[in-house]
């Protein structure tokens, strides 16, 4: 049984690097791809979509993606993203005279592109906020005055 296991696992790794042998013998060239992510510090705060399924791009290439603020946090006008190469630490990125990384903007339809990736890409957020209860509040006080004044006009109290 032992033989007959060993015989197999050797079959199996001639097989593969067989296999493996041949791709590379195919292949012209060697294709580098680098990885888009946001920075673990902002990890609790926001979610990344990639437009084309995978964080993976080709060098060269362009990603495009959406983001999500999560965890009770929202945007708000002075939400800023900013892309950098190297991991730092979040506040060193999103200094106010931070040289590292840049501010992307998204486009009309929310989504963020990069171009001509060469290198390991991470993604920061600033001034992203927890939502307070008073902002809970204020917004259920117009919803129910919102719905009051509807009924007032529904029922012609208006």
């Amino acid at each position: 049984m032992k033989k007959l296991l060993a015989v197999l696992l050797s079959a199996v790794m001639m097989f593969s690097c067989i296999s493996v042998m041949a791709v590379a013998a195919e292949g012209d060239s060697y294709t580098k791809s680098y990885f888009v992510s946001v920075a673990p510090e902002c990890q609790e705060k926001l979610a990344l979509t990639s437009l084309s399924g995978t964080n993976y791009v080709i060098e060269g290439g362009t990603f495009q993606f959406t983001v999500e603020a999560i965890n009770g946090y929202v945007f708000d006008q002075t939400t800023v993203l900013k892309v950098a190469n190297t991991h730092y630490e979040a506040d060193v990125v999103l200094g106010v005279e931070s040289e590292y990384g840049y501010i992307i903007s998204p486009d009309a339809d929310g989504v963020y592109t990069i171009e001509n990736i060469e290198e390991d890409l991470y993604i920061y957020v600033a001034n992203l906020e927890k939502a307070s209860f008073a902002d809970l509040k204020d917004f259920l006080m117009n919803m129910f005055y919102f719905f009051l004044n509807l009924m007032k006009w529904f029922f012609g109290l208006a």
